[in-house]
């Protein structure tokens, strides 16, 4: 059980998106073993699925890729796919990631025939199943497209020759795991060529490995890397407390990717440590319209909090002001949407949309948060900015009403004695 020396738990990277592909891939294997366990392992099914040297058949290429015997077989694979295939789907796209998959899977099985003819014929009639030639190429993509990023290891060999006894978790660079990794393998592989008993297609993994490998590098994977990697440095140099590295990484990687907002919202941030607050409030800006952008509003409303915290007179830009004002409204953040919708219509009291906002910000504070001082403040600013106009007719009603409920607080007030 090759597994054993080399179980990834986790990485470093942050995905961006739901890995639908990896897992719909997950169940399918999931689903394909469950229904094996029911009907038995001898199914005629099985063999039908299954790949075999003697009987090449292009579609089973595929098929058997999805078939596993055992917990000890499907487990490990299902961890794999998990953890490599999702960071890979993400930065590969969904298409791009299915193809290389089956191509790597379907591949892998070929290499393996050709291995069981040349050295083993005897077993050319024995199906070879399984994900793992498949997954050995995502391995090999993943070391192109991630060879920077460190990999969260559970490893009992490696904690023994540490002189560890006890459950814990080890971090290894991706270059490392994966020599470490395709090592073993070829001492297993190399044992098996002349073990007719064997029962494990380690050529598959070998070969599946090198062909991520080709596909990664024929596909630009490396060159994305080569960018990415500046990111992450910049991420740890930030972790570690040195802004200044963590700083000119982000600078160099946001001439590249100008519109990546994670990175505008870091770079912020070592403004705000360095003591540039005003770049700081910049760069939360650029961050916050990048989320916005993508959709991520949750991300954008706790950047616009953040940049509120840094200045209360940083503003976005107007296109996205209204925008955030809305969205912090749906969050029930009342007292920040009033302050945005205050700030677009105050700030651009020549875009028509600027009365309505203000009068808005003014209805927020009156019945959201009490303040019936600001919302008259607001109303009578509605009043003199556009006079004549059917925004300075509400802003008077509302205005009346306002000092109503103010007059009425006061009559109750004075009905009290305090001692």
């Amino acid at each position: 059980m090759y597994y054993f020396y080399f179980l990834p738990v986790g990485t470093e990277i942050r995905l961006r998106r739901v890995p639908v592909v990896t897992l719909v891939l997950l169940a399918l294997n999931i689903v394909v073993f469950a229904a094996f366990r029911l009907l038995g392992t001898e199914s005629y099914l099985l063999f039908r699925l299954a790949f075999v040297p003697a009987r090449f058949e292009i579609l089973a290429l595929i098929t058997s890729c999805f078939v596993h015997v055992d917990f000890m077989h499907i487990i490990p694979n299902l961890i794999y796919l998990w953890i490599f295939g999702s960071a890979l789907e993400d930065r590969m796209g969904r298409l791009h990631f299915l193809g290389a998959y089956l191509a790597c899977g379907s591949l892998s099985m070929m290499a393996q025939a050709v291995a069981v003819v040349s050295f083993m014929p005897q077993n050319a009639g024995y199906p070879i199943i399984g994900a793992s030639g498949a997954i050995s190429g995502l391995l090999g993509l993943f070391l192109v497209r991630f060879y920077y990023v460190r990999i969260k290891v559970a490893s009992l060999a490696l904690l023994f020759l540490q002189g560890v006894y006890r459950a814990s978790i080890s971090r290894l660079n991706a270059g490392g795991a994966m020599l470490l990794w395709i090592i073993i393998q070829l001492a297993y592989g190399l044992s098996s060529s002349s073990n007719p008993l064997s029962t494990t297609a380690y050529w598959s993994h070998i070969s599946g490995f090198l062909f991520g490998l080709v596909l990664g590098v024929t596909g630009g994977l490396d060159k994305e890397a080569f960018l990415e990697r500046k990111l992450l440095k910049g991420k740890r140099y930030f972790e570690e407390g040195k802004w200044f590295a963590s700083m000119g990484e982000l600078i160099e990687f946001l001439n590249t990717r100008p519109l990546d907002a994670e990175a505008r919202a870091l770079l912020a941030r070592t403004f705000l440590l360095t003591g540039q607050r005003n770049k700081a409030a910049s760069e939360y800006s650029r961050a916050i319209a990048g989320e916005l952008n993508a959709g991520g509003y949750a991300a954008a409303i706790e950047l616009y909090e953040e940049m509120k915290r840094v200045s209360r007179e940083a503003q976005l830009p107007a296109s996205f002001q209204l925008q955030m004002a809305r969205r912090l409204e749906e969050r029930k953040r009342f007292d920040l949407a009033a302050e945005a919708y205050a700030s677009f219509g105050s700030a651009n009291p020549g875009n028509e949309r600027a009365p309505a906002s203000l009068l808005r910000a003014a209805r927020t504070y009156a019945v959201r948060l009490n303040d019936l001082e600001r919302a008259a403040e607001l109303y009578q600013r509605v009043r003199l900015l556009y006079p004549q106009t059917r925004w300075a007719q509400v802003a008077r009603q509302r205005l009346a009403e306002t000092g109503r409920i103010t007059a009425r607080r006061i009559s109750s007030s004075r009905g009290f004695s305090f001692p």
